[in-house]
């Protein structure tokens, strides 16, 4: 009777852990990501105004990928994106192209060195501002989208995504993400 509830227990445990890790697919590939936050984007097109993101390890650094509900399919996520840190600092992102459309989602995979990961683990992601790129009328809409509380009034950070970039190395625990607010306050142009 042990052994059937260890074994059972077991299976339960295993399944859980299998299927409750998230990655990010690009071609081939997959690499093991955090879970994918709904970063607040009052001026997305659709989708709720939310910007889904999520980041994962590779052995070069790691991936970022963007994805963000659009009303037509001409319009996509491009150009270079922004990840303001919540200790101050700006990690710029290039577009290097890499991007689909799927159900009526744009989406784009950006690349991170192993210093900008280390940067992520560092400290919290406060903001990110991305473009929408309209091929058909030739134009760009910029955007940002806020690791925030909804209906926040004090900027208090949803997500620890410090700490989940730590556990994507085995690291718990190592972000210093009291404040989710920048060190210095940056001018927009929105």
């Amino acid at each position: 009777m042990y052994k059937k509830l260890l074994i059972t227990f077991l299976i339960g445990l295993y399944g859980h852990l299998s299927f409750g890790q998230n990655y990010i697919y690009r071609g081939t590939s997959k690499f093991e990501s955090t879970p994918s936050y709904d970063f607040a984007c009052g001026s997305c097109p659709m989708g709720g105004g939310t910007l889904k993101v999520s980041i994962a390890r590779t052995d070069a650094g790691g991936l970022l990928l963007l994805t963000t509900s659009t009303p037509f399919s001409h319009e996509r996520i491009a150009g270079t994106v922004l990840v303001y840190l919540a200790d101050g600092s700006i990690i710029t992102c290039t577009d290097k192209g890499v991007k689909d459309r799927l159900d009526g989602n744009s989406m784009a995979l950006y690349a991170f060195t192993a210093a900008e990961m280390e940067q992520l683990m560092a400290s919290n992601v406060y903001k990110i501002r991305f473009s929408i790129r309209d091929y058909m009328m030739n134009s760009s809409e910029n955007l940002s989208a806020v690791n925030e509380e909804d209906y926040s009034y004090d900027h208090e950070p949803k997500y620890d995504v410090a700490q989940d970039v730590a556990g994507l190395y085995g690291q718990v625990g190592s972000s210093e993400t009291e404040s989710s607010e920048p060190a210095s306050d940056e001018a927009e142009n929105d």
